[in-house]
Order: C-alpha cells, then sequence, then structure tokens
C-alpha cells in the first residue's frame, strides 16, 4: 500500500518530522508499505502552500490512502482535495479546542473526513461521529528497551552521583506544565535530586535518556496517547504522571510507576516514592498491546476499510 502523511514540518527532529507521526509511519514501512510524507510550512502561508502544492502533487503521484494528522491540517487538505477520501488523526491538542475551531472539527468528522482516529476514549466521546475509531500510538520495542545504566549515563551526560529527573518536553508549551515538576522537585528539600529538562532530543537519543533517568515526569495539564510515557515503559523506567490521555490505563498496574493530582505537594510526593522504588519497573509487560508494529497492523485494517467503502 501506498501511503502518503500530510503533517506540519517540526524543525529540530529527524527530517522535520513530529516524533509521533514518524514512528507510525516507520511502523508502516516495518510491516512492508510505502510511506511519503508532505511537509506543512508555518502559519497562514504554510496552509496556502499546501491547497497549491498537495493538488500539484497528487498530479503526478498515486497514492492508495492520504493520512492527514492534526486538526488544521486536515481541515486544510479537505479543502485542497475536496471529494478524495481522507483519512485524519486527532492528537491530544486538538482535545481542547473550543468555540469555532471545535465546531468545525466536529463537523468535518461527521460529514467530509472518511474515518477519523482519535487516541483515546475521552477524545472519541467529545467528538462523537460515528466515523472515530480508537488507536493508540504504539511504541517500538526495537529502539525502546533496556539499557545498561552506566552506558545511558554516559551518553546523556547525566551524574551518576546525582538523582536524574527527566522532563522530556518543550518546557515553553503551557500545557506541559513544567512548572509543576519544578516545583515538586524543589519540595523534596534534596540537592542531590537534578530535574533535567530536555528538548528537543533526536529519536536516537531518547531511549538514553529514558534509561539514564531515576524518574520519568509527565505533569501536563492534558495530552492524547502519550508516547514518551509508553517509551518509558518500555525502557522500564519508574514514572510519575497526571492523570491525563491515556496515562491511567497504561500505568496504573505497574509497579514503580504513580498517577499523582495537579497539586505540587502531591506530585513530589510520587516522585519521593518512585525514586525510593529504587529499580527498573515491570512496564514493559503492560504495553506489550502497543508493539508499534501490531498498532500498524489495526492502522492497515483502518486504511482497508475506507478502500472498501
Amino acid at each position: 500500500m501506498h501511503i502518503l502523511f500530510i503533517c506540519r514540518s517540526k524543525v529540530g527532529f529527524d527530517q522535520n518530522i513530529s516524533p509521533i507521526v514518524k514512528n507510525q509511519g516507520d511502523s508502516l514501512v516495518k510491516n512492508g508499505h510505502q510511506v511519503d510524507y508532505y511537509l506543512v510550512g508555518k502559519g497562514v502561508v504554510g496552509y496556502v502552500q499546501l491547497v497549491v502544492g498537495l493538488r500539484r502533487l497528487l498530479k503526478t503521484n498515486r497514492y492508495d490512502i492520504i493520512h492527514a494528522h492534526y486538526s488544521i491540517t486536515s481541515i486544510f487538505t479537505t479543502l485542497a482535495i475536496p471529494g478524495r477520501k481522507l483519512v485524519v488523526s486527532l492528537m491530544g491538542s486538538d482535545t481542547e479546542r473550543k468555540g469555532l475551531m471545535l465546531f468545525f472539527i466536529k463537523i468535518f468528522s461527521r460529514y467530509c473526513w472518511s474515518k477519523v482516529i482519535v487516541k483515546t476514549e475521552r477524545m472519541k466521546i467529545r467528538f462523537n461521529s460515528e466515523r472515530i475509531t480508537v488507536l493508540p500510538n504504539g511504541v517500538d520495542f526495537d529502539h525502546f528497551s533496556i539499557l545498561p545504566k552506566n552506558e545511558a549515563l554516559a551518553a546523556v551526560g547525566f551524574s551518576a552521583d546525582k538523582i536524574n529527573i527527566l522532563f522530556l518536553a518543550d518546557s515553553t508549551r503551557k500545557e506541559k506544565n513544567v512548572g509543576l515538576a519544578r516545583d515538586a522537585v524543589s519540595l523534596l528539600h534534596d540537592h542531590s535530586v537534578v530535574l533535567h529538562e530536555i528538548y528537543p532530543v533526536s529519536h536516537k537519543m531518547v531511549p538514553y535518556y529514558l534509561n539514564a533517568a531515576d524518574v520519568l515526569v509527565l505533569p501536563s495539564l492534558y495530552e492524547g496517547s502519550v508516547n514518551i510515557v509508553k517509551e518509558g515503559m518500555a525502557c522500564c523506567t519508574p514514572i510519575v504522571s497526571t492523570d491525563v490521555g491515556d496515562v491511567r490505563e497504561n500505568i496504573s498496574t505497574a509497579a514503580g510507576c504513580f498517577i499523582a493530582n495537579g497539586h505540587s505537594a502531591d506530585f513530589s510526593k510520587k516522585i519521593k516514592e518512585a525514586i525510593l522504588f529504587g529499580k527498573k519497573t515491570d512496564g514493559r509487560e503492560h504495553i506489550k498491546h502497543l508493539n508499534s508494529c501490531a498498532i500498524a497492523e489495526r492502522l492497515v485494517l483502518v486504511y482497508k476499510s475506507v478502500l472498501k467503502s
């Protein structure tokens, strides 16, 4: 199957493609499919160029499936190629759309997009369309696995004499709520505990950071299907997270992983518990069903259903 992914350009990542989108594309390639990418530039100009550029691309290239990622990109893709079958993935940030934007997402979901993929049941309820299917992001178990701690520490430059807390997200984004992690670490009153705020980082290096960390923290206000938490579980890293996206269903039964509320005192308490846990978790065992190859097979079934419709 020849598939075209349409997504925003993300400067600083491999090939300027969001790791979430790239991981999904790579898993389809591993399963024997061909995936091309159309990257949308910044701002209004980027979306206008999408309309013109996509039409030009499709005049000379044939794709079995066109798959757009994120709501605004998907809306402009529909404007570029009205009447074409289109698979759309809505992400965590799309769950917080309000007002006119939320109205447009619901209208396009119900009447324009052939199939809409969301990451969690919460998202499905919010958008409320018969065309919606829930398909979480998968994890590449070959890439994300347990590495020797000393090797990981050396690779990322963390000190073996410190307790290393990892925040691996864009701290400038309000919804990532880095202030909660900073306050929680400060409340520990322990100078041996260091919070590392890492962003951006190459996909190749993420397993090293996860294996070097004593605790991975996710203090977000909202998320969809949280890749970094699942990747942390695949590396068996202790995790403290707020109750967002699909985190609870993935980590709630894993020893060494903790759900905290949005208050710094509770988040700090859970970090301390994770530090005291002091070893690798059994997280990998809890997410075997999220192996990226298995998720890719389910995605192909979605594509086939669209082609048959």
